[in-house]
């Protein structure tokens, strides 16, 4: 398999297998998440980054925050993976990658946020490629245990974010309210204005509070980034 890398100003993510590799949308994802972490009138102490893969999430969120980040990874491959892009950053002090089922994880402290791009594309039609399959698709935990799980490890005050493919929002929205956990916010997203959306990203908590709503898309027309995609992930990218 070819190798992939992501290059951040400070180091690079390097990823061995092409199944898992760096998307955009996780990119965008953490970009925003760390923007409103970094903008958050309370501080964040600890983070866990569930389904870490690369490691990507856990990093972007330690670039931009001064919080201790658990990584989990049930994956040894992804876990070891996670782990060489940790020690290579500037903040292998502040990151530890856990090579454990997130059933397993039973932490000294809740914590303050949580952050998932889970791999769960429910009934949707699967790749003859299992690795792949196992990237993408919700094999081993679905939506539901997952939103159990936040609800479990979040602390009382904390809050949580996900990347979800567009059509299983509804869907997640209604697992919220069973598990008496309140959207926030949520912004859609396009791969260019006259795309449909493909993506959302939810914020949520334990606060009963006003959602706000936006929408964003990824490109313009002619391909090149837009605006506001430039703009949030300028801290990351070399080039854009």
């Amino acid at each position: 398999m070819a190798n992939n890398y992501f290059s951040f100003k400070q180091f690079t993510v390097y990823q061995e297998n092409t199944a898992m590799k760096v998307c955009t949308d996780a990119c965008l994802l953490g970009a925003i998440v760390a923007k409103a972490l970094s903008n958050s009138p309370t501080e964040i102490e600890n983070i866990l980054d569930i389904g870490t893969g690369t490691g990507l999430l856990a990093l972007m969120l330690a670039q931009e925050t001064k919080a201790s980040i658990d990584a989990v990874e049930l994956s040894g491959a992804a876990a070891a993976q996670a782990r060489q892009n940790v020690l290579q950053s500037p903040w292998a002090n502040r990151i530890r990658v856990i090579e454990k089922d997130i059933c397993d994880v039973t932490p000294s402290a809740p914590y303050d946020f949580i952050i998932s791009n889970p791999p769960f594309f429910e009934q949707d039609l699967k790749s003859p490629n299992q690795a792949k399959n196992a990237a993408k698709h919700d094999t081993q935990l679905t939506l539901a245990p997952l939103l159990e799980h936040i609800n479990r490890l979040l602390a009382p005050l904390g809050t949580a974010a996900l990347l979800l493919p567009h059509h299983r929002t509804a869907y997640v929205e209604s697992l919220l309210t069973q598990q008496q956990l309140f959207m926030y916010k949520k912004i859609e997203v396009q791969q260019t204005a006259a795309h449909p959306y493909f993506r959302s990203i939810l914020f949520f908590g334990r606060e009963n509070i006003p959602a706000q709503f936006s929408n964003m898309y990824i490109a313009e027309t002619d391909k090149s980034y837009s605006d506001t995609f430039s703009a949030l992930l300028e801290p990351y990218y070399l080039k854009l």
